[in-house]
Order: structure tokens, then sequence, then C-alpha cells
């Protein structure tokens, strides 16, 4: 049987966990910035998000507590969890968005040039392709127009 202080051991392992957990919700928000959230990204993080989180509390808890599902750690790491998204979270969160959202729009630019780019390329040996096809189809009518005018 564990013993009171272990208990409160457990707990306040769970209060970490929660925090750990909240650090990658932000994580994962920074990204959904950094990307100019879509539908699509938001979906993909949110399962994200909760897979993590559910492997995160796993983890602390079979260190913890040999994995036993108790009420207190799962109290625990919700207070952990809010503490973090009243105070930290919102240090993180206004400290980097400026930072991800000009991240993000560089990234988009970069790519837009790089598509750009690709499409350039694209129509370039395009054009080169119709260009050698057609000298190829006038030698033929030419090499065509000679074989007549020896016959």
């Amino acid at each position: 049987m564990i013993n009171t202080l272990d208990q409160f051991y457990v707990f306040l392992g769970a209060v970490y966990g929660g925090i750990i957990i909240g650090i990658w919700y932000d994580a994962l928000r920074l990204l959904r910035i950094l990307m100019d959230s879509k539908t699509w990204l938001s979906a993909v993080c949110d399962i994200l998000f909760w897979v993590g989180a559910a492997f995160l509390y796993f983890v602390i808890m079979f260190d913890l507590d040999n994995a036993q599902i108790r009420i207190y750690p799962m109290v625990g790491s919700v207070i952990g969890f809010v503490v973090y998204l009243l105070g930290p979270s919102r240090i993180v969160v206004r400290g980097f968005s400026p930072v991800a959202r000009g991240a993000g729009v560089r990234i988009r630019r970069a790519a837009g040039k790089a598509k750009q780019k690709h499409a350039e390329k694209k129509a370039l040996r395009r054009l080169q392709k119709e260009t050698a096809d057609e000298e190829n189809s006038a030698k033929e009518r030419g090499h065509d127009e000679k074989n007549q005018k020896a016959e």
C-alpha cells in the first residue's frame, strides 16, 4: 500500500505532467500560427495533441505510480495544465507568436517563390519540347517531300 507522502509525490508528478502537456499544447498552437492554420492542419494538430497528451500521461503515471489509475493524479494533471495555461502559456504565446507569424510569412513566401520557379522551369521544358517536336516534324515533312520528288 502506498503511504500519504508517496501519494503527495505522485500528485506533484501529475501536476508536473500537466505542465508538460500544456507545453505540448503551446508547441502545437505555435505550429498552427506558423502554418496559418487551415482546417486540415487543425485536425492534425488536435489528433497530435490528444495522442501526445495520452502518451505523456501514460509515461508519467507508469513511472510514478505503476500506471495505477486514480483520481488524484488525474486532478493533479488537470491542475498542472490549467496553471500552465493561466501563467507561463500567456507569456510563451505572446513572446513567440510574432516570431511564428514572421517565420510563417517567410516560409510561405519562400514556398511561393520555389513554386513559381518550378512552374517556370516546367513551362520552359514544355516549350523546349514543343519546339523540338516542331523541328522534328518539319524535318520529317521535308524528308517526305524529298522522297516524293525522288520518286
